[in-house]
């Protein structure tokens, strides 16, 4: 602000130097700016001066200075006095009197100078002789601030509408200030939220919707800023009004909502079928507010095809304005009256205006003038034509068709279709043209869209010179028709006059033909003659064909096979096609086709004559005159009784018949390949809807099909709902600008809108297809009652009456009659007006309406039932009164299965009840629980039901359902069964136990997500842990248990994972833990890899998680962290940051029986012993508490793994003899190996204890463990007494910390336990599954069994069980080798090398496995199996020795070959469980197979004693001779040909060959051989593998030379015996000499026989030949190679098992199976392993 010093100034100078001086010096301490500002001003004392100086943006420390202007605007000089300002944070020049002259001014300076942020004011205060003033001074902070206007008023608005109006809002604040509106109901401010800048505005809107027609009158509040409370108010002003629209029909008005019988009706009157009508109705508002509206149906069940239409659905109405609203009516059924209801409804349903609209359908009502055309009788060659009239008694057009063609005929119309106009009538030409003499009868259908069928009978007869047939006359129809009905049109006349001269038939009183009565002995009342069978409606007539226009009550004449024929496209005259006629007569019967000369259709012959009940064939031509073009013709034959053909041979006239017409239809196309078909151009009018009809009654509809194009179009309809639908005609052709009429008819089944479609082929191409759908169902007799059936009389006095209106509503599509029943002596206390009447289809009132009279006479409460009685109105009679249905509920589903449901979850489920009956049903339902499965009953019985339903009871009205919704909530995992019943009740609500009815059954299952560890395996640097200690070192099956029992129910409030405490180790209170136990390793080994295999074994997802400390843990702010941690704190940090343990994934769900590999990680990476808390989560299930636990030894030390403190030996039966060896392991997971003892005084202790009884006994207390490997250590535990024992064993280590493990044993007394107390050790100490389900990463093979159970083994017994090696790879071999030792373990090796080392690798495998297992066979020959079959070689595979120093380098040499390494192996461990056993008595059994009477009964003694027994010996001889061997099929009939030849001429077997002394010797020396070599056997080592195939070698050249000599053996064991004619004594003495010495060597030869098969090497080869051929057809059958589970190709008698016993044991191989005591354990059921058990021959 500039300082303006005026020369008219008066002051004295010493002020104005002051003056000047402070302003100076003022500037230039505060150094501000001055900005012109405009400000306004006010004028007092004839002074110009401003209201308020004000500081804005001022800052602490500053000084800040403005300028207060004065100007005198007086005409006067005037003197002013100021004093300073009160307060010392405004300053001011000293004050001194002012004078100013007119016109003058005087800036006077102001300075502020604040101390504190706050807001200061003062003023400046003026004295003039004229009055004193003031000028207020205000410094203030910066603020918000938004200026609008106080009040706002909105225009006039509608209820249900909305209305709006806006202001300004604008920011006069110094900051951004952001705004929020709050405004009460039915106003809504927009923006309600936003921003404003300093000094920025916007416009604001405010909305007005009321709900209710009030004047509103609030304020709106507007909050400034984001955290202050200041705000801004605005009063809103609205007024609501309702709407109004008045309905005006004619010179009607409706307003509002009034009652059904005062509503406007809309009558659209008769309209045409098909058409569609217009009419209009007038909507006026005269309210002060616009009418927002739509329209509705308002009442009634939508129909699929409505009749009425309103196009306009909403649109809005001005104030006092008029608006019209279109209706549209398009009836689709001739003769139907339709009744609807619209309703006009505002905004938000304020008030509903409805009206009704009704109309009926009229349709054509075509007429013939005549209904018979006779032609009397023509000369052949003449014609004769006759007019026909039809006219059209209404107004709508009739499409007509005649089903007879013009062209070729005998019968022809010159017109045969076309439209007739409303009212007009026509002249058609009907022509009779016969080519043969006969006599001829056509009944002609006239097929009228939207009408009936009409029939038109056409008959003549010809004559020529030769043929006079018998003239047919139109009496003779009706007579013929009646013939039908009785079954005598398959007479022919002659048979029906003589049977009529013979008295067998007779004539009723029209002359037609009838069976006679049959004469009654006694009197009887006489019965009213039926007369002739009445026609069936036309529809009926017409579908069932033209037999006399009945529905086929009795065969047709003739029958024509097939009726139609198409020969589809035919470039080229196609073959013909055969015909059929079958007579079905009792007479002969002529037939004639009548053909068009010029046609393409030919049926050859023409004429045929067939016997009674015979055929005859023809065969039809088609020839098409043009190529590219359809063809289609209706054939027609005339059938004729042959003595017709004289009428002399006719002598009753009354026998006369007319001829039958035969119609077939052909088409044939002369199109060529790959042309197209022509495009159909045509019209359909096809309705979407049936008419409505009752149940059981059949319906009808028309179709029109018109040909719009210029070629002609063929037609052929496929009903998809075959027998519903019914069509005629189905094939058929339309000229081109012709229409085709096709009828259609149904049988409705049901209240459902049931569709029924037909697909419409045009021009027999599959492309042209149209598919019609229309709809049927039936109408039952369905009328509801205004409020629900219940009907209250006002209080009346006695004696006078009382009324009340009722109305009814229908929704049925039929007209509806019904029928009120008052009780009877009700009469004089309630009357109705109507009390009966008609309802029409779909009609909402009833008109008059029906009005109720209630009488009372006397004071009392009444309570009344009225029954009213329904039915459709077709003029039958109601129903008795006294009919009465005893309905009973029904459900749709009678077992409902909910399945798995959580615990404590919710499943629902729907139960639909019906009702079939006619009246309505209340009811009542009732749950009864029942409960399966292991249960506490004390804590079950107090748990609720577990199944709601809802409702409980209810009303189902009648021929209707309902649902009923059923929720399982089950509380526990149990199998839960209801059973829900049902009871109807009574008119008080009580139920009827009679009625009482099981109506459903229901089951749930109760579960919970639980999981299960199905298999585990190792890899990494733990891959040499076999799988069953893995199973204890994990404690599996503790784990399976946890996770098999019910949560606890802290474990089901916790059901998500997530954090719950702050603390490092968060606490856990499951109730379920366990140790997992990585083992131990040295330092920085390859980390430990353990693979689970989880599966979810309940039946709903179960989701996992496995959460570790810092999972739980709810992460503080930093200055809440504990910073002083605790060792074990510490310990888990380190654990957790290093990530010694890792588990993948971490989570996971998975679905009912799905699998997941869970990979478990132990890295060796610090030393020491490492736990890690883990927590296993299931969601909504358990929690186990995982111990993880490692051990990391230390570089050059040495350490023993215990498992456990604790090991359980299994139980041994007290007084067992020789008690089971048992095994405890000990593993060094260091890197040095480690020396052990143990302490062996606890154990004498408890053997002195138990009187010098060793129960414990260590058999390797002392010994040592390599490193990386496990010791076995073997133990006897023998109890004494029936109890548990307890040890304590130290174990001193070498080098390292003691340990002391303690030892369990249990023993039990078999006697006192039974069959409880047989505990099958081997079966329950390998805990691991018996199938391998996991696959360590990088294996390259496979066992069939992770392991062997060989159960309880008898002593001298020896059982082998086969196992696998499967190599899934198709171009690699593997080497491998079996270490029999205390792992278990086989080592397979991936080789990829050359494939000889494969085979040779291979072969050395087999051979040192069997080394190693069973060392050598008895007879001092190694085992061997059968030679792998021989296959070509591959050029690349040669063995390794045939290469040999071909391809070796001098490695001094550059580019020398580098020493390959061998690949790391991968461990297979084959777990091998077996326990002997001695058997306690009694002899044993060879496995069923040999006769009783034959066993030796000393016990041991029955095996070696088969061997020396003849009589077991000859009885196997007797089987070997019996006709028809078992085994006799399998010899080859060369050999039986051979013996049978060679006993024929005489040759002898000879099966004892003399034996020298030195063959004698030999067999000596060998026994003693092969017992040393026996001997050696035990003791042995094993030998090299070049030995091993340099043995095999010689005895395969040792085994073909002893085939040899065996073959030429039996070759000279035939000796020719010569017949001698002269015989002498002396020779027949030689000659019994010779056999005397005959039988002694044969003596002697047997019994060397029978010391040889005792030889142990026979046997021991025997045996080994018998387990070879099974272990091969085994390991053929494992590659695929043999099939033993296919079905023999030879059918074998039935084998005796005691013969096939004895031939086994003839053979030297002995099964036999010991008597044991029933602790004989089956094999395991689920690894079928084949099992060869034999006795060794010692």
């Amino acid at each position: 602000m500039w300082i303006c010093v005026s020369r008219g100034l008066s002051a004295p100078p010493e002020f104005t130097r002051t003056l000047l001086s402070t302003l100076i010096s003022g500037v230039r301490k505060s150094r501000c700016v001055f900005v012109r500002v405009k400000e306004k001003k006010r004028v007092v004392c004839g002074l110009e001066v401003t209201r308020c100086l004000r500081w804005k943006g001022w800052q602490l420390g500053r000084e800040e200075t403005k300028s207060l202007a004065l100007k005198n605007v007086h005409a006067k000089t005037r003197k002013l006095e100021f004093r300073a300002p009160a307060t010392r944070f405004f300053s001011t020049v000293f004050p001194q009197p002012i004078f100013l002259s007119p016109g003058m001014s005087l800036v006077l300076p102001v300075t502020f100078r604040p101390l504190e942020e706050r807001e200061y004011r003062d003023r400046l205060s003026f004295e003039s002789p004229e009055g004193t003033f003031a000028v207020e001074l205000w410094a203030s902070l910066p603020r918000h601030l938004l200026l609008c206007p106080a009040r706002l008023k909105l225009p006039l608005c509608a209820v249900a509408e909305s209305s709006e109006a806006s202001f300004p809002l604008r920011n006069a604040g110094d900051l951004p200030t952001s705004f929020r509106w709050t405004a009460p109901s039915p106003f809504r401010i927009l923006p309600a939220t936003g921003r404003l800048e300093p000094g920025d505005r916007c416009r604001v809107r405010v909305v007005f919707q009321p709900s209710a027609a009030l004047v509103y009158d609030a304020p709106a509040t507007c909050w400034l800023g984001d955290g202050t409370r200041q705000r801004r108010s605005i009063q809103l002003r609205a007024v609501a009004k309702c709407p109004q629209l008045l309905v005006i029909v004619g010179s009607e008005g409706s307003e509002g909502a009034g009652s059904a019988a005062s509503r406007p009706t809309l009558n659209f009157g008769p309209c045409p079928v098909g058409r569609t009508t217009e009419r209009r109705v007038q909507l006026y508002n005269p309210s002060a507010v616009s009418a927002r509206f739509r329209i509705e149906r308002s009442w009634g069940l939508p129909s699929p095809d409505p009749a009425f239409f309103c196009p306009t659905t909403d649109g809005v109405v001005p104030p006092g304005g008029r608006q019209w609203l279109p209706l549209l009516f398009q009836p689709q059924t001739v003769g139907e009256t339709s009744v609807d209801s619209f309703s006009v409804l505002l905004s938000d349903n304020v008030s509903q205006t409805p009206f009704g609209v009704t109309g009926s359908c009229e349709g054509p009502a075509l007429v013939l003038e005549r209904s018979t055309v006779n032609f009397e009788w023509l000369s052949l060659g003449e014609h004769s034509v006759q007019p026909l009239g039809i006219r059209n008694r209404a107004d709508v057009p009739a499409f007509y068709q005649f089903e007879l063609d013009g062209r070729g005929g005998v019968f022809s119309l010159d017109r045969p279709c076309g439209v007739l106009p409303g009212g007009a009538r026509r002249t058609l030409r009907l022509t009779f043209r016969p080519t043969r003499p006969l006599v001829y009868f056509r009944r002609v259908a006239c097929l009228v869209h939207h009408q009936e069928p009409l029939f038109l009978d056409v008959l003549g007869t010809c004559h020529s010179d030769d043929t006079k047939p018998a003239v047919l006359k139109p009496r003779h129809l009706g007579w013929h028709r009646a013939h039908l009905a009785r079954g005598l049109t398959l007479y022919p006349p002659d048979i029906l006059s003589a049977m009529l001269q013979e008295g067998r038939l007779e004539r009723d009183p029209d002359g037609a033909l009838r069976l006679p009565r049959q004469p009654r002995s006694f009197p009887m009342p006489s019965l009213p003659d039926p007369g002739p069978p009445r026609c069936p409606p036309p529809p009926t007539e017409y579908l069932a064909g033209e037999a006399g226009g009945f529905p086929d009550p009795s065969p047709p004449l003739v029958v024509l096979e097939p009726p139609e024929v198409d020969f589809g496209d035919c470039p080229e005259p196609p073959r013909p096609r055969p015909l059929r006629l079958t007579n079905r007569s009792r007479g002969k019967v002529s037939v004639a086709w009548i053909l068009p000369p010029d046609g393409p259709f030919r049926v050859t012959p023409d004429t045929c004559e067939i016997p009674p009940l015979k055929s005859a064939a023809a065969r039809l031509h088609f020839r098409a005159p043009r190529p590219y073009r359809l063809y289609a013709a209706e054939l027609q034959a005339f059938a004729l009784y042959e003595v017709l053909k004289d009428f002399n041979n006719v002598e009753q006239d009354c026998a006369i018949c007319p001829s039958s017409c035969l119609k077939l239809r052909a088409t044939g196309r002369s199109f060529g390949p790959g042309l197209v078909h022509p495009v159909p151009r045509y019209t359909l009018d096809s309705p979407k809807l049936f008419p409505a009809v009752p149940a059981q009654a059949p319906a009808y509809r028309s179709l029109l099909l018109t040909n719009t194009g210029s070629t002609l179009l063929t037609f052929r309809l496929r009903p998809a709902s075959l027998p519903a639908l019914a069509v005629r005609p189905w094939v058929g052709s339309v000229a081109p600008g012709a229409h085709r009429v096709i009828l259609v008819s149904t049988r409705p089944r049901g209240t459902a809108w049931r569709p029924d479609r037909l697909a419409l082929e045009l021009n027999a191409c599959p492309d042209h297809t149209q598919e019609i759908t229309l709809l049927s169902r039936e109408e039952s007799a369905q009328l509801r009652l205004e409020g629900g059936g219940n009907l209250c009389f006002p209080p009346a006095l006695v004696g006078f009456p009382s009324t009340r209106s009722l109305s009814l509503r229908s929704s049925s599509r039929l007209p509806l009659a019904f029928q009120w029943r008052i009780p009877s002596g009700r009469a004089d206390l309630l009357q109705v007006q109507p009390a009966s009447g008609l309802v029409l289809p779909n009609q909402a009132a009833v008109s008059p309406p029906l009005v109720w009279t209630f009488t009372p006479a006397e004071e009392a409460e009444y309570r009344l039932r009225v029954g009213l009685w329904a039915w459709v109105a077709t003029g039958s009679a109601p129903p008795p009164a006294s009919a009465v249905t005893r309905v009973r509920p029904q459900v749709k589903e009678e077992e409902l299965d909910f399945g798995p449901v959580l615990v404590h979850e919710e499943e629902t489920r729907t139960l639909t009840l019906l009702n079939d009956g006619t009246c309505a049903l209340r009811y009542r339902l009732r749950a009864d629980q029942a409960l399966g499965g292991p249960r506490d009953p004390d804590r079950v019985r107090r748990d609720p039901l577990a199944l709601e339903l809802e409702p409980t009871e209810g009303t189902v009205a009648a021929r209707s359902k309902t649902a009923v919704r059923l929720t399982a909530r089950p509380a526990r995992r149990l199998r839960y069964s209801w059973v829900i019943s049902g009871a109807i009740l009574g008119r008080r609500g009580a139920g009827r136990s009679s009625f009482r009815k099981v109506l459903c059954r229901a089951t749930a299952t109760g579960v919970y997500p639980a999981l299960e560890v199905v298999d585990a395996s190792a890899a990494g640097g733990a891959r040499g842990v076999a799988r069953t200690r893995l199973w204890r070192l994990f404690s599996l099956d503790a784990l399976n248990g946890y996770l098999g029992r019910d949560p606890t129910p802290p474990e089901l409030r916790r059901e998500e994972p997530t954090p719950r405490s702050v603390q490092r180790i968060p606490p856990v209170g499951t109730p379920g833990g366990l140790d997992f136990n990585f083992g131990a390793a040295p330092l920085d080994a390859r980390p430990s890899v353990f693979l689970l295999l989880f599966r979810n074994v309940s039946a709903v997802p179960a989701r996992w998680n496995f959460l570790f400390p810092s999972d739980q843990r709810i992460s503080p702010d930093f200055w809440a962290e504990k910073m002083d941690l605790t060792p074990q704190e510490l310990h888990q940090m380190r654990v957790q940051d290093n990530q010694l343990f890792s588990i993948a994934p971490r989570a996971g769900c998975l679905d009912p029986g799905q699998e997941q590999t869970v990979e478990l990680t132990y890295r060796h990476s610090f030393p020491g012993t490492d736990r890690l808390p883990v927590l296993l989560k299931v969601s909504r299930g358990r929690e186990i508490l995982l111990s993880f636990v490692g051990v990391t030894v230390p570089p050059g030390q040495g350490f023993l793994h215990f498992t456990s403190a604790e090991h359980q030996f299994a139980p041994v039966a007290v007084g067992t003899r020789l008690p089971p060896r048992q095994i405890y392991e000990l593993y060094n997971g260091g890197s040095v190996p480690v020396t052990f003892e143990i302490q062996t005084e606890p154990l004498q202790k408890v053997r002195e204890e138990n009187f010098r009884h060793p129960v414990f006994s260590c058999l390797s207390p002392l010994g040592e463990v390599a490193p990386g490997c496990l010791a076995q250590l073997h133990w006897i535990f023998s109890p004494l007494e029936a109890k548990t024992y307890v040890v304590d064993v130290p174990f001193r280590i070498s080098g390292g910390e003691s340990a002391r493990i303690t030892f369990k044993g249990v023993g039990y007394d078999p006697h006192a336990l039974g069959a409880a107390g047989r505990f099958h050790a081997l079966a329950s100490s390998d805990p691991s599954p018996a199938v391998a389900r996991l696959s360590a990463p990088g294996q390259i093979a496979f066992l069939s069994q992770p392991r062997l159970r060989l159960r309880n083994i008898p002593v001298h017994c020896t059982v082998r069980r086969l196992v696998f090696l499967n190599n899934p790879s198709s171009g690699q071999a593997v080497v491998f080798s079996w270490n029999l030792g205390s792992g278990g373990a086989a080592e397979v090796n991936d080789n990829n090398n050359v494939g000889n080392v494969e085979r040779r690798g291979g072969r050395a495998s087999r051979g040192r496995g069997r080394t190693r297992a069973g060392g050598r066979r008895r007879d001092g020959r190694e085992r061997r199996t059968t030679l792998p079959p021989i296959k070509n070689q591959r050029p690349g595979l040669r063995p390794a020795g045939r290469s040999r120093g071909k391809g070796r380098r001098d490695p001094n040499k550059e580019g020398s070959w580098l020493c390959p390494e061998p690949p790391e192996p991968c461990l297979l461990h084959l777990s091998l469980t077996a326990r002997p056993a001695r058997a306690t008595g009694g002899t044993p059994r060879i496995g069923r197979v040999l006769d009783p009477q034959l066993w030796d009964p000393p016990s041991g003694a029955g095996p070696r004693g088969l061997l020396d027994d003849r009589q077991f010996h000859e009885a196997v001889t007797r089987s070997l001779k019996e006709p028809v061997p078992f085994y006799s099929q399998l010899w080859s009939e060369d050999s039986a040909w051979l013996l049978a030849e060679k006993a024929s001429e005489g040759y002898v077997l000879d099966v004892s060959p003399p034996l020298d002394e030195e063959e004698e010797t030999e067999e000596e020396e060998e026994e003693e051989k092969d017992e040393e070599e026996e001997g050696e056997e035990e003791d042995g080592r094993e030998e090299e593998e070049e030995d091993w195939e340099k043995g095999e070698e010689e005895e395969k050249e040792e085994e073909e030379v002893e085939l040899e000599e065996e073959e030429d053996e039996e070759d000279g064991a035939w000796e020719r015996v010569l017949p001698r004619m002269n015989v002498s004594r002396s020779s027949l003495e030689n000659q019994m000499l010779e056999k005397l010495k005959a039988a002694g060597l044969e003596e002697k030869q047997k019994e060397e026989k029978e010391t040889l098969t005792r030889l142990p090497a026979f046997g021991k080869l025997l045996e080994s030949l018998l387990e070879n051929i099974i272990r091969n057809v085994l390991v053929e059958a494992s590659l695929g190679e043999v099939v033993l589970t296919s079905q023999p190709r030879v059918v074998a008698p039935l084998l005796n098992l005691s013969r096939l016993g004895s031939l086994v044991c003839k053979m030297g191989v002995e099964t036999v199976s010991p008597k044991w005591d029933g602790d004989w354990v089956h094999p395991d059921p689920l690894v079928p392993t084949p099992v060869l058990s034999t006795v060794p021959g010692t």
